[in-house]
């Protein structure tokens, strides 16, 4: 099974509702977890299309340094 599920489901609640600071944070427990970059990434393009733009941009907050 894949590692940080959870967490990526949670970012992608995130990415919907506009809490950037949210989705970053919950990026790096996802990674922690074992979620690889691809699965990140994969989570912010749902994001964007159950959201559009907005999650969107929200969502690259989940790569922010």
């Amino acid at each position: 099974a894949r590692r940080g599920v959870k967490e990526t489901v949670t970012m992608l609640c995130d990415a919907l509702l506009g809490h950037a600071d949210g989705v970053a944070n919950i990026a790096n427990r996802a990674r922690a977890a074992g979620a690889t970059e691809d699965e990140i990434a994969e989570t912010v393009g749902v994001a964007f299309l159950f959201g559009g733009m907005p999650a969107l941009v929200t969502g690259a907050n989940a790569f922010r340094k």
